[in-house]
């Protein structure tokens, strides 16, 4: 109860300073957190965000107290520019405001199929964000304030909030039967043969060709926690984008950056002894070197200092290898995260080389829109920082149908069979992470 008499003192004080003007409340308190997080992810009455890193932190927030529809490049970036009056309480008051969301893979067109209706590009400020760092739980609630804000009411909703936090649901195991694929395998080959004589006609160097699988589901997708950054986003009510990525697209802390090229790919055998011949294999190597040299290139202008290994490394995962390059470094000024990340992105590794080509032949010869597969998920904060993960090993579900992505770089050597047999294995990623 002292903890509401907090929060209503701290708004009546927020309210006392907005005269004409509204100002972002925002009060943080430690809390112990023992529940599932599945109670939360399949609870229905607020829009979900969550993603949870390697590392052990984790973000899941519940319900938007403000938004940001985005549907170009241009809006994106000018989002950098938003002010903020902001009036903190309680634990890590001078922790700088996080905004949440993220980009399809491609903001300029124009939404189709399935994501017809769905923000090409979103963020947003949570109303309630749960923070665990290791072991320790904090919980943020945010709210505009303006000075006939009802300091009562609001802190009934915060109070009515945590009591929902000690509510469990019942888990039901979780059931995927196979639907279809699309493109089925013929019409892929024919994609395929087009592709491969663009890059024959030297149109192109690399090029993404991508696949989508459909399966019913008896309930809301829950993924098992591993090696991988998984992440959920509720962009309409029924409609989740889901997935578990082992790929980084930058990483920036006080001008340090950390990114990474993530191409070629190797099943996984109880033999690894054939990793060796992986890490020498010629069209492995040329997809990979595609991915590498674009990030270089690209980062580049705003480094003053990089660190890579000239060789690639195995990045292991449950039923795949890929060649793997971190790259890290220092910036030359404090660029903020949503130009890199815009520069960068889509990368060769979900798109291919030259940028612009490849695009045109992706959009004239993928028999579906991407939507949010491919694009990058995370968080910013006001200084600039912040991380996103590609979204790859990703599905889109909307009610009891589930459409998952994959796809394959295809390069001079590559042949049919195997990139339909490597976007099998990457199927198989996502689909052995539901719990």
């Amino acid at each position: 109860m002292a903890i509401i008499e907090h929060i209503k003192k701290s708004i009546k004080e927020t309210s006392s300073f907005t005269k004409n003007h509204e100002i972002l409340f925002r009060y943080t308190k430690k809390i112990k957190y023992d529940n599932q997080w599945e109670n939360l992810l399949l609870d229905n009455r607020d829009k979900i965000f969550y993603i949870s890193y390697p590392n052990q932190i984790t973000y899941i927030a519940i319900g938007y107290c403000r938004e940001y529809i985005i549907s170009s490049n241009k809006e994106l970036t000018a989002l950098k520019n938003l002010q903020y009056r902001i009036q903190s309480y309680g634990k890590n008051k001078n922790d700088t405001l996080k905004l949440f969301g993220g980009s399809s893979f491609n903001l300029e067109q124009k939404s189709e199929d399935l994501w017809e209706n769905i923000p090409k590009g979103l963020f947003f400020i949570p109303k309630f964000l749960i923070i665990k760092n290791k072991e320790d739980h904090f919980i943020s609630y945010c709210k505009y304030i303006t000075a006939h804000s009802d300091a009562q009411k609001i802190s009934m909703e915060y109070e009515s909030f945590i009591k929902q936090l000690k509510n469990q649901l019942h888990v039901k195991k979780t059931d995927v039967v196979f639907d279809r694929n699309i493109p089925n395998k013929e019409t892929y080959s024919n994609i395929f043969s087009i592709l491969s004589d663009s890059i024959k006609s030297k149109a192109v160097d690399k090029i993404v060709l991508s696949r989508m699988k459909k399966f019913s589901a008896n309930n809301k997708i829950i993924l098992k926690d591993g090696s991988c950054t998984n992440f959920y986003i509720d962009l309409k009510k029924n409609k989740r984008f889901l997935g578990t990525t082992p790929e980084l697209l930058i990483e920036i802390n006080n001008k340090e950056f950390t990114t990474s090229a993530i191409a070629g790919t190797l099943k996984k055998e109880t033999d690894s002894s054939n990793l060796d011949i992986f890490l020498k294999d010629k069209k492995e190597l040329s997809e990979h070197k595609y991915v590498v040299d674009d990030l270089i290139k690209k980062i580049s202008i705003y480094s003053r200092e990089i660190t890579k290994d000239n060789t690639p490394e195995i990045l292991e995962l449950e039923h795949l290898y890929h060649l793997y390059t971190p790259v890290k470094g220092k910036l030359k000024k404090n660029t903020h995260i949503l130009d890199l990340a815009n520069h960068l992105h889509p990368t060769p590794a979900v798109l291919g080389t030259p940028k612009d080509k490849a695009l045109d032949l992706i959009i004239e010869n993928e028999p579906f829109d991407r939507g949010w597969y491919s694009g990058y998920i995370g968080w910013y904060d006001l200084n600039g920082n912040g991380r996103f993960d590609v979204t790859i090993r990703s599905a889109l579900q909307i009610d009891k149908n589930l459409y998952c992505y994959a796809g394959g770089g295809i390069v001079k050597d590559s042949k049919e069979i195997y990139e339909w047999e490597e976007t099998e294995l990457k199927f198989q990623h996502l689909l052995s992470a539901i719990k």
